[in-house]
């Protein structure tokens, strides 16, 4: 089989991990891969004979603008070049009609379809024609890929009309870094580089959008360190939301919090096991996720967690973590406490954690986005 993958847009997070250990997996079930890179975002690949990169230069145009462009008209030419099978959008949008070829387009992005400001980054009108582009890329695409059973209804509760017999769900899968314990030397070693080793810290990994509601576990950190001073809060990812990053710090600042909130940034990725196995418990207090991938992370590492009581966080981890009402800072102290004074409860949610884990796999995700590719192009032959 012969698939082009466009990753021609600017996405990071899930997105990205998505394409990154997906691509490889795919190689390495004999899938000859296309992949349209853009030229300004390098992704790195492990190199593989059936893998062809190709840079596409955007020439600094404003993306947006640029993007729609290349996929309504350069996109049939590049898939015509390479004689494929089938073309993956994965990134929300695709051409909005009939290229001559199956289209798989994966939907994953919420942002500009939610009212509220939690997560709104971008301008009304930004917005609006994502909306557009998404809605009629969904109607022309031959099979929609969602990464979880939740985020179909997130988007059909707002306005996205898609058809159900288009609809496939394959979750994301977790590297097989996350699984590895690391060796007490290298732990050691890791922790003392940034700082903390010996320190007792909970962990939050994200970036710092609106809706992962970071002020909601800032209060409980805050009732938390009335009966455990000597915890930590250790925060990786970086800034999104420039107003709301001013909020947090002004939080932080106004109620003597900087000394217990460290700010790591960006980590980089093979780094992150050592950090997650390093901490006590992992907290996610995200109201909106169309999947949650440090979730995942955090069970592979064997630490337990804390998460929202809301219907993405259930269907990636069942009934492994403790779950809190995200809008309750005093719930979500408590099950903090609870959990920290409570070893055997750490002990057997971290077993727990790292079978569920164990049910996603890189592989699995491979083979059933593979299932869909072959689906589409049948659905393809029959016109």
């Amino acid at each position: 089989m012969r698939v082009l993958i466009d990753y021609t847009a600017r996405v990071a997070g899930g997105g990205l991990t998505h394409i990154s250990n997906l691509v490889p997996s795919l190689c390495r079930q004999g899938v000859d891969v296309y992949l349209l890179r853009l030229k300004s975002k390098k992704i790195n690949f492990q190199h593989s004979e059936n893998l062809t990169v190709i840079d596409i230069d955007n020439h600094g145009l404003p993306h947006l603008p640029w993007r729609f462009k290349f996929q309504q008209v350069d996109l049939k030419r590049w898939a015509k070049k390479f004689s494929v099978d089938v073309v993956y959008c994965p990134t929300d949008t695709a051409p909005i009609y009939d290229i001559g070829y199956p289209v798989v387009l994966s939907l994953r992005n919420h942002a500009p379809w939610d009212a509220s400001p939690w997560s709104i980054t971008r301008s009304k009108f930004k917005n609006f024609l994502l909306r557009w582009n998404t809605a009629f890329s969904s109607r022309s695409a031959t099979v929609l890929h969602f990464v979880s059973r939740t985020s179909i209804e997130y988007f059909r509760k707002r306005g996205l009309n898609v058809n159900p017999s288009k609809c496939r769900v394959v979750h994301h899968g977790i590297s097989s870094v996350f699984f590895e314990v690391k060796p007490h030397h290298e732990m050691e070693a890791f922790l003392q580089k940034i700082g903390l080793w010996g320190v007792k810290y909970i962990l939050f990994v994200g970036n710092f959008f609106r809706h992962k509601n970071l002020i909601t576990l800032f209060k409980a950190l805050k009732l938390t360190l009335k009966e455990l001073p000597s915890l930590y809060l250790v925060m990786v990812g970086s800034p999104k939301h420039r107003d709301y990053w001013s909020e947090m710090q002004s939080y932080i600042e106004s109620h003597r919090l900087k000394e217990k909130v460290i700010f790591l940034g960006n980590v980089d990725y093979f780094s992150l096991p050592a950090l997650y196995q390093g901490a006590r418990l992992f907290v996610f207090p995200s109201t909106l996720e169309t999947f949650g991938m440090p979730m995942l992370e955090a069970m592979a590492s064997r630490i337990p967690l804390i998460v929202s009581d809301l219907p993405f966080a259930h269907e990636v981890c069942s009934d492994v973590p403790i779950y809190f009402n995200p809008m309750n800072h005093e719930d979500l102290a408590f099950k903090i406490m609870t959990l920290l004074r409570d070893s055997d409860l750490r002990h057997d949610m971290a077993i727990r954690g790292y079978e569920r884990a164990k049910q996603f796999t890189w592989e699995n995700t491979a083979k059933k986005m593979l299932k869909i590719f072959e689906e589409a192009i049948e659905i393809g032959s029959k016109g």
